[in-house]
């Protein structure tokens, strides 16, 4: 009986078109995290300059995102799939007053229509991932730029002055190794950098 009443649950929740609007709201608003980002962030071929450039791209792709014109879009196409399938129509939630003590005796504001709500809901999912995604990457962050220029100096051979950080590391050794490393063997990344070394015996 708890099987049949929870399929009968799930089944009523995904007839509400509001439910659609909802996946898709998530799906749109995650999909260039998942394409860009993540894939660049993970991948063991990938260059920190390469993942800055991603970061770049899922900035101008939410702030695209974030316009009427977008919003109207999607919301024109979700609904179109409602019809198509017959779903519940996306009507407005249920209206709830916040007690008197939070909002005093003013009337609480309401959207007067599907389009405005979930226009600001979406709104908000876009803003919640850009603030997140600044926190993360954002050009302040000490250790990305660090790592960037760490990864600069194994690409073009010039030691600066971000290795002072590390004192078991000696710039002027690091500058003459790195040389006889670049003259002996071609690379275009980190990761090729690091494969060169591994197939090299432990004298060189």
């Amino acid at each position: 009986m708890k099987s049949d009443s929870r399929a009968i649950g799930l089944l009523d929740r995904f007839q509400k078109g509001a439910t659609l609007l909802g996946l898709h709201m998530a799906l749109v608003g995650f999909r260039p995290l998942e394409q860009l980002l993540c894939k660049s962030s993970q991948s063991l071929t990938r260059s920190v300059s390469g993942m800055l450039q991603a970061v770049d791209s899922v900035k101008r792709e939410l702030n695209r995102m974030r316009t009427m014109e977008f919003v109207t879009n999607m919301l024109s196409e979700v609904k179109r799939i409602v019809d198509e399938l017959n779903l519940d129509e996306i009507v407005l939630p249920r209206r709830r007053q916040p007690p008197e003590r939070f909002c005093g005796s003013a009337e609480q504001h309401h959207a007067q229509s599907t389009e405005v709500y979930y226009r600001l809901e979406f709104f908000k999912l876009v803003d919640t991932v850009q603030v997140q995604h600044i926190e993360r990457f954002g050009v302040d962050k000490v250790g990305l730029r660090q790592y960037r220029c760490l990864e600069e100096i194994l690409l073009t051979g010039d030691v600066s002055d971000v290795v002072d950080a590390y004192p078991e590391i000696h710039p002027k050794a690091l500058q003459i190794e790195l040389a006889m490393f670049r003259h002996q063997i071609s690379y275009g990344s980190t990761m090729e950098a690091v494969l060169r070394m591994q197939e090299m015996t432990p004298e060189v």
